[in-house]
């Protein structure tokens, strides 16, 4: 609007402005605002409203405007005026070109000095912004590290305590049995090391964790724990968070089968269905209670599941056709 409007006031003077000669004027325009605008970012971050509040900064980003007003718009005028050197003008038309600028500089003043305030504000929340997710990243990271191992201490002394009492009668019957255990347990022990602190691991590895606490109970129980593994190879790369079988393994067997006197089955399966990923702990044993409740397990899996998957993913506890309890892991599964 203001280049047109210098557009016809060359050619009203006689003059035939190039494009060239009007880029030139507005550039010089503008570097008035140029050097201010440091200075306006600067007063409005020391005067936002989050650091002194939403009056003292009206009142101190008002006074500077008013301040400010008078001298922008002089030079936009004083500009305009240079371009009629050698143009003798009357009194009156002096009048109506300070009046005609100081019409049209005033709002091209309240737009360009509140839009250097505005994006300054703009800028400042949005870096804002960025830095608080990453703290929040950071710290819902941090909580689930602390969680898991808060999972891990809470248990591995359980565990611990009937694996080693096994071990420690067997010492006494069979020495063989006993020494196998131990190696067992320590397998174990350095594959839970090896995973703790990652939020998801590849299924294989959960696996491969599960089946070492199952061999030691498979070892503990003799006969009385059978056991079958139904997981597709191609399965096995895909990503799930840590400590989801164990848990639930150790749920079957303590819960499920250990409660019968002839003991029982555990199976462990794993297939995809649609876009899902479907991990599946099924026992035959007691079955689960009328009113089911989590405990620190299947409690620390559920709220993984919520934090990484949200909605998407679900943890499942039903009896199933035998009579025992089947637990469903379900959570989006990766291409």
């Amino acid at each position: 609007m203001v280049t047109g409007q210098l557009y016809v006031q060359l050619q009203s003077a006689g003059g035939n402005p190039s494009w060239l000669r009007l880029l030139q004027i507005q550039l010089v325009r503008w570097w008035l605002w140029a050097a201010l605008t440091p200075l306006l970012q600067h007063l409005a971050r020391r005067w936002s409203p989050q650091r002194v509040g939403n009056a003292r900064s009206a009142t101190v980003i008002g006074t500077v405007a008013l301040a400010l007003l008078p001298l922008t718009v002089a030079y936009g005028m004083f500009i305009d005026l240079t371009v009629f050197q050698g143009i003798v003008m009357a009194p009156d038309e002096w009048m109506t070109r300070i009046a005609r600028g100081s019409l049209v500089g005033i709002p091209v003043f309240a737009v360009i000095y509140g839009g250097i305030i505005g994006l300054t504000y703009a800028s400042d929340f949005y870096l804002e912004y960025q830095l608080r997710q990453r703290e929040a990243e950071t710290l819902r990271a941090a909580l689930a590290e602390a969680r898991l191992q808060a999972l891990q201490l809470q248990l591995q002394p359980h565990f611990l305590f009937n694996t080693l009492h096994t071990i420690a009668t067997l010492m006494e019957e069979d020495v063989t049995r006993a020494r196998r255990m131990t190696a067992r347990l320590g397998d174990l022990l350095r594959a839970t090391l090896e995973v703790s602190g990652e939020s998801l691991v590849p299924l294989r590895d959960e696996v491969r964790l599960a089946r070492r606490y199952l061999d030691i109970e498979k070892a503990r129980f003799e006969e009385r724990l059978q056991l079958a593994w139904e997981v597709a190879d191609h399965l096995l790369d895909q990503p799930i968070p840590t400590l989801t079988l164990q848990p639930l393994v150790e749920n079957a067997v303590r819960h499920g089968v250990s409660k019968r006197p002839h003991g029982g089955r555990v199976v462990v399966s794993a297939h995809r269905t649609g876009a899902d990923l479907l991990l599946k702990v099924e026992d035959d044993g007691v079955g689960p209670p009328a009113a089911p409740r989590f405990g620190v397990g299947l409690s620390s899996i559920q709220e993984r599941l919520t934090e990484q998957y949200g909605a998407a993913a679900s943890l499942r506890l039903e009896t199933n056709s035998h009579g025992g309890c089947t637990a469903t892991v379900r959570l989006p599964c990766k291409t």
